[in-house]
């Protein structure tokens, strides 16, 4: 599978105690135009897992070539500090949206699958920003720059 290129993307919520936490993943993908839907995967024994499957929202970064330290920041349970990340609250679900990516969609939970380990996890676009940055790929267990594929 590692090589399979692939965009990294940071999953964002807000938490019970409304606190924004991330995910860092690298699977996510387009499902549906119509409805609008994209899936990600996650873990189930993610620590962060609960906080995420438990919440109605969440917004999907689209982490840009730049980023890559704060992929590996979300990669570890750690606390996270939103200011030094740089990141706005999303007016549509008031999950963060990091700065500087190259794209995010803000998400409403629409279905939960079952993948085994992992759980599949579908979201419903509420809405959609891309910029004309280089997004962060991640293949043959490096970040490569889309040009170097």
């Amino acid at each position: 599978m590692s090589k399979f290129a692939t965009g990294v993307a940071v999953v964002t919520t807000v938490d019970n105690a409304s606190q924004g936490v991330g995910i860092t993943v690298n699977s996510f993908n387009s499902v549906s135009l119509d409805p609008l839907l994209v899936l990600y995967i996650l873990d189930k024994k993610a620590t962060r897992y609960s906080k995420f499957i438990d919440q109605k929202y969440f917004t999907v970064n689209v982490l840009s070539q730049s980023q890559k330290e704060i992929s590996q920041i979300f990669t570890v349970n750690q606390a996270v500090d939103w200011v030094k990340i740089g990141r706005k609250e999303s007016l549509i679900n008031s999950c963060p949206i990091i700065n500087d990516v190259t794209a995010y969609f803000d998400c409403e939970l629409y279905k939960v699958y079952d993948g085994g380990d992992h759980s599949i996890i579908l979201g419903k676009v509420l809405d959609s920003r891309s910029f004309d940055v280089e997004p962060l790929i991640y293949h043959d267990r490096n970040y490569k720059a889309v040009s170097k594929i």
